[in-house]
């Protein structure tokens, strides 16, 4: 199984464990080396992990496309860096993958989950207090606003717009902006 994480700790001895082609992307080296000495303790092969020592919302866009079976979010969960790595984490993800988001108290990691519910693009299969597992069925990451409910209904005003935006788009009608602006503003 090919295994993608942010952040690091257990999971990434269980990974490793489980003889995973694991990638972990962490900043912190010490963390790293404590892992690998812990696993060498316990007779735990480290020889399919690999570490890339660096903030993960700096190297995460370079990662394969459709390369992971499973990608566990948890590394830091500030804002932006949570979107970054969420953003292409489903990009790495294959089809049929399945997302984990860890620290589902954190307000950002809820707000990803709370998206993956909404979104046809994923199937959320468990989402607990401490963590969220979706199993990707379609590419929709890269859907403009007006095809993501969850967007749609958190924006002010925006559901009128946003149907006639996302028809536009899907049907590639050709309208003057006179003409968008007046069905937008009702004129």
């Amino acid at each position: 199984m090919n295994t993608l994480e942010t952040g690091a700790g257990l999971s990434t001895i269980i990974f490793a464990a489980n003889g995973c082609q694991h990638t972990c992307i962490i900043p912190d080296k010490a963390l790293a080396d404590r892992v690998q000495d812990y696993c060498r303790s316990a007779s735990i092969d480290t020889s399919n992990v690999r570490f890339i020592i660096s903030k993960s919302c700096d190297v995460i866009h370079q990662v394969s496309r459709s390369a992971y079976d499973l990608i566990l979010i948890d590394g830091c969960h500030g804002f932006p860096s949570v979107f970054v790595d969420f953003c292409y984490a489903t990009k790495a993800l294959k089809l049929g993958g399945a997302l984990m988001i860890d620290d589902m108290h954190i307000y950002t990691c809820n707000l990803i989950a709370c998206f993956m519910q909404s979104d046809p693009g994923w199937n959320v299969e468990l989402m607990t207090y401490r963590f969220a597992v979706g199993i990707k069925i379609s590419d929709t990451i890269d859907k403009e606003w007006a095809s993501q409910p969850f967007v749609v209904r958190r924006s002010a005003g925006a559901p009128r717009f946003a149907r006639l935006l996302n028809n536009l788009l899907t049907h590639g009608t050709r309208l003057t902006a006179k003409k968008i602006l007046g069905r937008v503003l009702g004129f």
